[in-house]
């Protein structure tokens, strides 16, 4: 009997709120999944990203519909936990301008400001969680927000100064140290396990936009947040090979970001599209994500905007 079943069978009162149902995740822009914030104490607000043919909701759940960033209710207890979706499908724009990630960055940014409107709210710590592209798109609206830092004056510059945790999994961080060749293979890994098949569009995109988007690393690294060491980035790699890639999508070299306060490289023992589809509360690899997540809420609790 697995622990949150003897739980329920000790005190069955908790049984309503353990199978609780998520509430209907929307395909696009912001949905709460849960929200444990209080006005009278510090919060965090944690956002999920997915990538490249994914779903806000589908891309965090495993095959026996065990979806982990509702389940994190039960640990997380200051914590308000999104979830943001955006047309990444076959026949999205995407798929024929891949340099659209920043404009998906840029409606994420916005869905973000809108959800932050008093005074508490905007003092949030920011939390990206994100899956492959959606680390790209998290890094985008990292620098697109930093550009708005000297006004000191709107949302999207007040996001900016509360941005502080980038969790990612099996996101590229290889910057211009890489060559080109290189960029384009990866980023066509990346397209081949959403897609099997790269569509005709996509492969030209992904050609044309490999320097642009791949750069976003660089200039990741030179955002103020980034220089002052006031982030937490933590990155996960997987273990196993893509099927009918043959092969890993981003492997440890690929993963590893050069980042003085980052949390050492990580492993998933999966591959790149079930690297984020745990299996159960008792999956050891969920129980360090999540117990890395409650660290950091505590830290950026405890410390306000200082980690």
């Amino acid at each position: 009997m697995t622990s949150s079943a003897r739980s329920r069978q000790i005190f069955p009162f908790l049984s309503t709120h353990v199978n609780m149902e998520p509430p209907k995740v929307r395909e696009t822009g912001l949905t709460v999944l849960f929200d444990k914030t209080s006005p009278d104490v510090k919060n965090v607000d944690i956002v999920f990203v997915h990538g490249l043919n994914g779903n806000p909701k589908d891309t965090w759940t495993h095959e026996n519909g065990f979806f982990w960033p509702w389940e994190l209710r039960n640990v997380l207890t200051k914590a308000r936990v999104m979830t943001f979706g955006y047309n990444a499908s076959m026949d999205s724009d995407l798929t024929q301008n891949f340099v659209r990630i920043k404009g998906i960055a840029a409606s994420l940014n916005g869905a973000l400001a809108n959800r932050r409107i008093t005074a508490e709210q905007l003092s949030r710590p920011v939390i990206f969680v994100a899956h492959s592209l959606g680390g790209l798109v998290s890094k985008a609206a990292a620098v697109a927000a930093s550009k708005t830092e000297a006004s000191g004056a709107n949302d999207i510059d007040k996001l900016y100064a509360s941005m502080r945790g980038f969790m990612f999994f099996g996101t590229p961080h290889a910057g211009s140290g890489v060559f080109s060749k290189l960029r384009v293979k990866i980023l066509q890994k990346m397209a081949k396990a959403a897609f099997k098949e790269i569509p005709p569009k996509l492969e030209s995109a992904l050609q044309a936009g490999s320097d642009e988007v791949l750069d976003l690393s660089e200039d990741f690294r030179k955002i103020s947040l980034y220089v002052d060491l006031k982030l937490v980035i933590a990155s996960y790699y997987e273990q196993k090979a893509t099927l009918g890639l043959g092969d890993r999508v981003v492997d440890e070299f690929s993963a590893a970001i050069a980042y003085a306060k980052a949390n050492d490289l990580m492993p998933i023992n999966a591959d790149h599209i079930n690297m984020v589809k745990f299996k159960d509360e008792e999956d050891g690899e969920y129980d360090d994500v999540k117990g890395l997540l409650l660290r950091w809420e505590t830290r950026l609790t405890e410390q306000g905007q200082h980690v």
